[in-house]
Order: C-alpha cells, then structure tokens, then sequence
C-alpha cells in the first residue's frame, strides 16, 4: 500500500510538473530560407526563430550548442541535408522569451549532398525545430533547387 501511494504520488507530482512547465504550446518555430530558389550546389541563408506567441514570459532550458537546427526534405519526406548538432554540451542554460521575443539563429546551408555533389534540380522544403521546445518545428518552407 505504501508503494501504490509513493508510485501514485510521484505520478501526480511528475504529471503535475510536466504539465506546469511545457512551454510548448505558447512557443512557435518558424523557419525562412533565402533566397527561394538556389543553384545545386551554391549557399543559402537558413533562419530558424523560436518565438513567443504567448502573453506571458517562457523560459526554455537546454544546451547552448543544441538550440535550434533545420532538416531539408525531398518531395518524398526524405532528408536530404539539414543542420542538426551531432554534439551536444552539458552545459544548462536557461533562455527567458518575454511575450514577443524570440530567438533566432542563422546558419549558412549548402544545397548539396556531400562537397561536389549537388543536389539535383527539384522542390524540397525546410522545416526548422527548436531543441529546447521539446523539438517544436515550424510548418514546411517550399523552395526550388535549379540546375547548377
């Protein structure tokens, strides 16, 4: 009986914290690539922004070298390249969003699938994540890959 209640007990606690603390719903990824159509091959500009839609302050908590990343998607939903860190630090940091604030990061994004081979021709999207909201991702981005 003292374990069902230890068990129970900790159950509320945990689901109760859970439920306190998940940011998520007031946070919103959104992600920007530019420019729309890129040569197989040439550099683009990828934007990835965590912003708080919310009308209190969210604090997010994470490492400091796993923030945000971005996948690239075929037509099919395969990814075909992207930036997510393979390494993440221990190291804890809390960020605070203010109602409107956001957190953004740009990353510099070949459109290739290894040095010298370009990606071919064709439409894909992007989607940018947040690894501090629980891996929130914004909506797909379109945009064209051209003959190099």
């Amino acid at each position: 009986m003292k374990s069902l209640f230890v068990s129970l007990f900790t159950t509320s606690l945990l689901t109760g914290c859970q439920l306190s603390t998940d940011s998520s719903e007031a946070l919103r990824v959104v992600v920007a690539i530019s420019p729309a159509m890129v040569r197989g091959g040439d550099t683009a500009l990828v934007t990835v922004r965590l912003i708080n839609q919310s009308l209190h302050a969210t604090t997010v908590s994470g490492s400091s070298t796993c923030r945000l990343a971005f996948d690239v998607l075929d037509n099919n939903g395969v990814r075909v390249g992207g930036i997510r860190p393979s390494v993440c630090t221990m190291d804890l940091r809390n960020l605070t969003l203010a109602p409107g604030q956001s957190d953004s990061e740009v990353f510099h994004w070949v459109a290739a699938h290894a040095p010298g081979q370009p990606l071919p021709p064709g439409s894909y999207t992007v989607v940018g994540a947040s690894l501090w909201a629980q891996g929130r991702t914004s909506a797909p981005q379109p945009f064209a890959v051209v003959a190099p």
